[in-house]
């Protein structure tokens, strides 16, 4: 689209100058005032969420680190470190063999959200994790077919490898929100391999 506009200016007919005001054009806007065009679209290295505009790579206007009451965006609400609160729990399921924690387990389990650079998110636990809003911007939204590895290395080393089934925090206010995810993994060592399910469901608040 940026590029097509920028061959329009140079006609510089009347039309055409009429729809590129009433689309509200800037060359260069900044994050979250342009409204998105016809089907969702922005300039070039822009993308749409929330019904505005957002420069690839940024969390839209008003983001801010972890904490804070959410800023002034869908997208940078969701941006900081989510913990987790009771009832929040992670269920683990192995060869039908079922195991449930309460979370968090200790000081290091939380989620973190940051700005993203493939997506408008970045999502990290376990894994980090592309995700997109939803349409009313109020849900994160993995995006499919994400793994990753690491090497757990106890006596002997397992190596584990987690797949991105769901990953949906869902906030209104950025402060406080419910997750929901599942998380698939396999393990390999010496001593065997075999596969699991990890879900993680309930209430989280931003710190």
């Amino acid at each position: 689209m940026h590029m097509v506009m920028a061959r329009t200016l140079f006609a510089a007919t009347i039309a055409v100058s009429a729809a590129i005001a009433a689309c509200s054009y800037a060359p260069n806007p900044e994050s979250g005032t342009l409204m998105c065009g016809p089907a969702s679209s922005c300039p070039e290295s822009y993308h749409c969420m929330a019904s505005y505009c957002y420069r690839d790579g940024e969390g839209g206007r008003g983001g801010s680190g972890a904490g804070g009451g959410g800023g002034g965006s869908a997208v940078a609400k969701f941006i900081g470190q989510w913990n987790f609160v009771a009832p929040a729990k992670r269920v683990t399921v192995c060869s039908g063999v079922s195991e449930t924690v309460n979370l968090p387990v200790d000081a290091a389990d939380f989620i973190t959200i940051e700005a993203g650079t493939v997506s408008p998110l970045e999502a990290f636990y376990y894994c980090p994790w592309n995700v997109d809003l939803n349409a009313a911007g109020t849900a994160t939204v993995i995006r499919a077919g994400q793994t990753c590895s690491d090497v757990d290395t106890s006596i002997p080393p397992y190596t584990f490898t987690w797949t991105g089934e769901s990953f949906t925090l869902t906030t209104s206010d950025g402060r406080s929100g419910t997750i929901s995810a599942s998380i698939p993994y396999s393990y390999t060592s010496t001593a065997g391999a075999g596969s699991c399910t990890a879900t993680f469901s309930g209430p989280v608040t931003k710190s």
